[in-house]
């Protein structure tokens, strides 16, 4: 069994050398698209690139007359682009035949792989790992605008097992990659019919019944239009968080309580049902308290400042006190909750702020809004109906996320050599 060695980039099995990506990768090319005046061509900027697929996910065309002054790198299929401005970032991407012959950024180190000593997808996944992010920040210049050279991209070391057994790794890893983008166009396929289920839902309805023509468009014919005032209460916080240690209890009872903030509408778990913040209590008192805390099922958003552009929106699970930047919608048992969320999934809170230095939400822009409203059993089954879909996102993207560590894992095993496939065979 083949043992480890030290290396300058760590342990490494002690048939594997070390190199530097400029030993193994092949002169590249520049050229003036201005001299084809009339020719078309395809332009490939640092923000075509995706640093979460690692992909080239679109282009700008061009006239070579009209190209801009940084189009000036020509690429080929199988080359490998890293963007050498915020190198950290991680725009890297492969080189379809899409691109074969076109062009990319100056921003760009175009990496061309020496086939007889280096597999191209054995060099793009390198790239990938946190160790080569490490290295190249080595090398960053510049406060506001960090950048390196290509030369500290090539000066770059890196693992070099023999041949045969790159690609191996970069079969394999290739493979987990496969799944991702298969589960990412699953996720993005679910969350598109989501959408257009949505439309439907709040247009038709459930039942097939005629439409009739009101204030917000098309509805079923037996629901009404009701504004947001009729049906809820407009609430913000009458309990301050300075006031959480007066009220918190020593150990915990039944009534647990969510201090939320607005950066806890980002947090993971919380992308639709508030179910956990950075702050948690549990209540002292709950006769002395319990009315001045937002409810369970109700619907939380921004009030103040630039977090409204984000319309973020979300349904508590908890009995919550809110910062003085969020205000909450408590509907009444005429109203279904999670319908009330649904809709407003499909409302643009930038559209009902009042516009100034800094945009503000308050009572009087929201119990103007309209809101169809069928019956209270419809509600019901337009929210089942959704929640089905949800579920299918839930589970596919938990599957993403799995795959994702999975490739995080055997990234760093296979790079490193703790895992083996040299003696692997591919068909």
């Amino acid at each position: 069994m083949t043992g480890f060695k030290q290396t300058a980039i760590g342990t490494l099995p002690e048939d594997w050398e070390v190199c530097e990506i400029k030993d193994l990768v092949l002169d590249t090319e520049t050229r003036n698209p201005e001299k084809e005046p009339a020719k078309k061509i395809k332009y490939v900027d640092v923000s075509s690139v995706s640093n979460q697929t690692f992909s080239v996910i679109g282009h700008q065309d061009f006239l070579g007359k009209n190209a801009p002054g940084r189009a000036r790198k020509v690429v080929y299929t199988n080359d490998v682009i890293f963007a050498t401005v915020r190198p950290t970032l991680k725009r890297i991407a492969k080189i379809s035949q899409e691109y074969n012959g076109e062009y990319c950024s100056t921003a760009f180190c175009v990496l061309r792989a020496n086939k007889d000593k280096l597999n191209f997808e054995f060099l793009y996944q390198y790239l990938l790992t946190n160790f080569f992010v490490k290295e190249i920040a080595k090398y960053q210049s510049g406060a506001s605008y960090p950048a390196v050279r290509d030369d500290d991209v090539k000066k770059t070391k890196l693992p070099y097992p023999p041949l045969n057994e790159q690609s191996n790794i970069a079969k394999i890893l290739s493979i987990i990659q496969s799944a991702i983008e298969a589960q990412e166009k699953i996720i993005q396929t679910t969350t598109e019919l989501k959408k257009a289920l949505m439309q439907k839902l709040f247009t038709e309805g459930l039942k097939g019944e005629p439409q009739k023509e009101t204030e917000i468009g098309l509805v079923p014919k037996s629901w009404d239009i009701k504004r947001v005032g009729d049906f809820c209460d407009v609430r913000s916080s009458s309990i301050l968080f300075k006031d959480i240690n007066k009220i918190k209890a020593q150990k915990e009872t039944p009534i647990k309580v969510l201090a939320l903030k607005v950066s806890d509408m980002n947090l993971a778990g919380n992308e639709d049902e508030v179910k956990s913040s950075q702050i948690e209590f549990y209540l002292e008192n709950e006769d002395n308290y319990i009315k001045k805390l937002i409810p369970p099922l109700a619907l939380i958003f921004p009030k103040r400042g630039a977090a409204i552009s984000t319309n973020k929106k979300r349904i508590t699970l908890h009995y919550s006190i809110l910062d003085p930047n969020l205000m909450a919608l408590l509907p009444t048992n005429k109203c279904n909750p999670n319908f009330l969320y649904l809709y407003f999934q499909r409302l643009d809170l930038r559209t009902i702020s009042d516009k100034g230095l800094i945009p503000q939400l308050n009572k009087k822009d929201l119990m103007p809004v309209l809101v169809p409203m069928p019956s209270v059993d419809e509600q019901e089954e337009v929210v089942l109906t959704i929640k089905r879909i949800d579920a299918k996102i839930h589970i596919n993207t938990d599957k993403l996320k799995t795959l994702q560590s999975l490739f995080k894992s055997m990234l760093h095993h296979l790079m490193t050599g703790q895992i083996r496939v040299k003696d692997l065979r591919f068909s």
